[in-house]
C-alpha cells in the first residue's frame, strides 16, 4: 500500500514539474501571438499588455507580412517536388533544396 502512495506522489510531482516546463516554454509563443495584433510602436511601449482599442491593428500585420515576402509565390515554388525523401533500410534521409523567393 505504501508503494502505491509513493508512486502516486511521484506522479503528481512529475505532473507539476512538466506542467511548469510547458508553461515556461509556451509563454513566449503566446506573448508573440498576442503582440502580433498590436502596432509596431505599441509593442515596445507595453510588451505584456493585451491589445486594446488604440493598439489593436487586426490582421494588418499578417497581411503586410504575406505581401512583403510574397508568401504565396514562395509556397508555389517550394512544392513537394523540391523535397526528396530517400529511404534506406535503416534510416530516412531528407534532402531539400533552397528556393529563391522573389520579393
Amino acid at each position: 500500500m505504501n508503494e502505491k502512495v509513493n508512486k502516486a506522489r511521484r506522479d503528481k510531482i512529475w505532473f507539476v514539474v512538466l506542467l511548469g516546463l510547458a508553461v515556461i516554454f509556451l509563454a513566449p509563443i503566446l506573448l508573440i501571438f498576442i503582440n502580433s495584433f498590436k502596432g509596431k510602436l505599441y509593442i515596445s511601449e507595453d510588451l505584456f499588455s493585451l491589445p486594446n482599442s488604440t493598439t489593436f491593428v487586426g490582421l494588418d500585420n499578417y497581411i503586410r507580412g504575406i505581401e512583403t515576402v510574397n508568401f504565396l509565390v514562395c509556397i508555389w515554388l517550394f512544392r513537394l517536388d523540391y523535397c526528396f525523401i530517400s529511404w534506406d533500410h535503416r534510416s530516412i534521409n531528407i534532402h531539400d533544396s533552397v528556393v529563391y523567393c522573389p520579393r
